[in-house]
């Protein structure tokens, strides 16, 4: 038996944890606990002062100098929104020259499941380069050019994944492409990036205005965009776990994810008569959550085990509920029993708060305890026939249905669906994506960066509005293609050739039955938005005829195709991020409240 391997009929554990089926860390397919993992997804960042000083003295000044102006940037973003991180605070270092590379700042930010970290520290990172010209900005996240991602439509086709390495660098809040050399290399490491980018001009750069739109598109707003992401509420806790809170705000992601990861290991802890935090001198006070924080809380479904301490709850008594949930989430956290929660750097904080708990921390008075205030939780649900007149342009109550980001993104998804089938240039390997296309040879490459790859307003429109056409002899040339014969099979004069035929047009008439059935070939009329002016009569906008800008049936086809996948890979998750569309995902097993809105768990 290798060395390696674990014998359960022993009773020494392997040394590697990760061999242990009974460890939280066990990496094998046979996990005898059931444990959670936190999302690994991490925004990294890169800034070049460039070019640079000829002394690394002058140099490492200039860095420390600026490392210091972003932290204090950072502090007061945070102060002025109340910003709670998913995972960690903003952290930044200064890296010593190396041959190759000139000494520059660089960190990671791990943001876990909420995105918008990495939206509020990229957009404050392109603040600075706007005061600072002569920084060069590179971000990149866990999947790589993510800029590039959210560009995905708008992209040359030239720059695929394998060339795009980095290419993308903000400069002034302007975002730029390193293009490819006739004659260089097409793969690019960052040495050799940034000696290009310390010799060039401006105009040697590749800059597209509507992918630089659709790349930055999600960090305008910031910092004041932050606070839409704030949640507070009432809940019911310990004093003792409202004074942690009070001191250190931030906490609560960590208890957040403490909970919503734990195992029964980490459960122990609450099992246990001796708490750190046990369940005395419960309060009612406001604490500020994020909503993805929220979200997380209220949509998990948890009693507290027999002999907790803790009280007997229900999702209707929210206050309670949480509360309990929040308390155990802080008690398993200072238990240090999972170790998951401590790779995130987030031992200085346990250390912090253990410290405050033994010393005896003392919660708010009873007049604090009443002060805070509280945020509606109408954004969790979605009233679809608002949703409806939305979609139709007819508009509802303000606020009825989600907020002005989510709409835009959904006319952009239908938008982008239609142009996709639009698409006559697809050839007979498929339809070719920005991101993902092949690019040409070098010569091509150099045409197409010298090329406009900008689409004329009006073909645009043109191309929105074209209807939706099935060729029923080019369908049949496809099929027998897929089915081997050759292009004048039908055509001899053979009995087998015949049966051939109708076996054909059999399918072919069994397919077109079920597209109508579907709806799918039904012609309708799709006109075009447009705003009313102020001189126009506002009963003109209640017309339940007036124009609309987007396809309901397809735009609701296109949400249960991707909430059919429950979570996993499918062909209307994969054709939305082809065409650089990525949707939340629900939470399986959620069960939908009576009444005339649904709740969306995020």
């Amino acid at each position: 038996m290798a060395a390696s391997s674990f014998n359960p009929f022993t009773l020494d554990p392997p040394s590697d944890p990760t061999q242990d089926p009974f460890s939280p860390l066990f990496s094998g397919p046979f996990q005898g606990i059931p444990t959670r993992n936190l999302s690994t997804d991490t925004l990294t960042y890169q800034l070049f002062l460039l070019p640079s000083a000829s002394e690394a003295s002058a140099l490492e000044s200039s860095l420390t100098t600026l490392k210091t102006s972003i932290e204090s940037l950072v502090q007061e973003w945070v102060s002025s929104t109340n910003y709670v991180f998913q995972r960690s605070p903003f952290s930044i270092s200064l890296i010593s020259s190396t041959p190759g590379l000139p000494a520059h700042l660089s960190g990671s930010l791990p943001y876990g499941d909420s995105i918008d970290d990495l939206w509020f520290i990229s957009s404050l990172l392109v603040s600075i380069t706007k005061t600072h010209p002569s920084i060069y900005l590179r971000l990149t996240d866990t999947d790589g050019e993510f800029l590039l991602i959210e560009a995905a439509h708008a992209l040359p086709r030239w720059l695929t994944p394998e060339v795009s390495e980095n290419r993308v660098w903000i400069n002034d809040g302007k975002l730029y492409i390193i293009p490819l050399v006739k004659g260089g290399k097409r793969e690019l490491s960052l040495s050799e990036a940034v000696e290009f980018l310390s010799q060039c001009t401006p105009e040697s750069l590749l800059r597209d205005k509507n992918i630089e739109k659709e790349a930055m598109e999600r960090m305008k707003g910031y910092p004041a965009k932050a606070a839409t992401q704030r949640h507070r509420a009432r809940v019911i806790v310990p004093r003792a776990v409202a004074g942690l809170l009070r001191e250190r705000p931030d906490a609560v992601a960590a208890a957040v994810e403490s909970f919503y990861i734990r195992d029964p290991i980490s459960l122990q802890a609450v099992k246990k008569k001796e708490k750190m935090v046990p369940w005395v001198d419960p309060v009612e006070v406001t604490v500020g959550f994020t909503k993805v924080l929220w979200a997380q809380m209220k949509g998990q479904i948890w009693e507290a085990p027999r002999g907790s301490g803790y009280p007997v709850a229900s999702p209707e008594n929210g206050k309670l509920d949480v509360g309990v949930k929040l308390t155990a989430g802080f008690e398993m956290l200072l238990a240090r029993e999972n170790d998951v929660l401590l790779e995130s750097g987030r031992e200085e904080l346990v250390e912090e708060l253990r410290g405050l708990v033994e010393k005896g921390i003392k919660g708010p008075t009873d007049e604090e305890c009443k002060q805070g205030e509280v945020d509606s939780e109408d954004w969790l649900h979605i009233d679809f026939t608002e949703f409806e007149k939305d979609l139709k342009g007819e508009g509802g109550a303000e606020g009825a249905y989600g907020d002005p980001e989510q709409e835009e993104k959904l006319k952009r998804m239908v938008e982008r669906f239609e142009k996709f089938l639009n698409d006559d240039t697809a050839g007979h390997e498929g339809a070719k994506f920005g991101f993902n296309g092949e690019g040409g040879e070098d010569d091509e490459d150099d045409e197409e960066l010298n090329s406009d790859d900008d689409v004329d307003s009006e073909d645009l429109e043109e191309g929105e509005d074209k209807d939706i056409s099935f060729d029923e002899k080019e369908f049949e040339r496809m099929m027998r293609e897929m089915m081997g014969l050759p292009g004048d099979a039908a055509e001899d004069g053979d009995d087998d050739g015949k049966e051939e035929e109708k076996e054909i047009h059999r399918i072919q008439d069994q397919i077109e039955a079920e597209l109508r059935a579907a709806g799918v070939m039904e012609t309708q009329d799709v006109p075009k938005i447009r705003e009313i002016g102020p001189d126009e009569d506002s009963d003109e906008a209640d017309d339940p005829n007036a124009p609309i800008s987007i396809d309901y049936a397809l735009a609701k086809n296109l949400l249960e195709s991707f909430k059919g996948q429950a979570g996993l890979s499918g062909p209307g998750g994969n054709l939305l991020a082809s065409l650089g569309i990525q949707l939340p995902r629900d939470e399986p097993g959620a069960e939908e409240p009576k009444g005339k809105g649904k709740a969306v768990e995020q």
